[in-house]
């Protein structure tokens, strides 16, 4: 489990390094920030992930392993040479169950690729709420999404994303629908002045 964390770890900041090396184009990389709202489920028996829940938030009631998510979603994007092509490094943190009157926290970092055509698709790790011997623990595990972007007139992205945990440790895979609405922030950067630019 401590490997698993440490190579997690080394792939995210893998990412932070490469995208940060990237030279700088004439065009500013752009920050989205915007909510997240889906629905999850985890392909697994129904009393098994009710037992798995009542440890966390004993009820009387019977919890379905489909659930809502709500959250909030920051990435970073830098856009490779002038083809339309985008690397991106998303921030993701979402809480689900809501509609059951559950908190079942997650946090996913992302690394990406998006094309010219909406397309994007992204790799890295994600963090959730485990239980493991009776206890609450924050279980790594590794998520991939694919997604399609639309935008608005007003210059705001609305994603549709797919994404999945095939192999989390406690072994019941999960697959998240989620869409939201990004709003760019561009960064300004001043030209420097050469003798063959002005």
């Amino acid at each position: 489990m401590k490997r698993i964390a440490q190579q997690l770890v080394g792939l995210v900041l893998f990412g932070v390094v490469w995208i940060s090396a990237l030279p700088a184009e004439e065009e500013p990389a752009w920050l989205w920030l915007g909510p997240r709202i889906g629905i999850t489920g985890v392909i697994s028996k129904t009393s098994e992930f009710d037992e798995n829940i009542q440890e966390f938030f004993p009820k009387s009631r019977q919890y379905f392993p489909v659930y809502s998510e709500i959250g909030l979603a920051v990435e970073q994007r830098i856009r490779v040479g002038e083809s339309g092509y985008q690397l991106f490094l998303q921030e993701r943190v979402l809480a689900g169950g809501l509609d059951q009157t559950v908190v079942l926290p997650s946090l996913s970092l992302l690394l990406g690729f998006s094309f010219p055509f909406a397309l994007e698709i992204g790799v890295g790790p994600d963090f959730s709420l485990e239980n493991k011997s009776g206890e609450a623990v924050i279980s790594p595990a590794m998520v991939y999404a694919v997604g399609w972007c639309f935008f608005t007139d007003e210059g705001a992205k609305i994603p549709v994303v797919l994404s999945a945990v095939p192999i989390p440790p406690e072994g019941k895979p999960r697959i998240s629908l989620l869409t939201g609405l990004d709003f760019g922030l561009k960064a300004k950067r001043e030209k420097k002045k050469t003798p063959f630019n002005y």
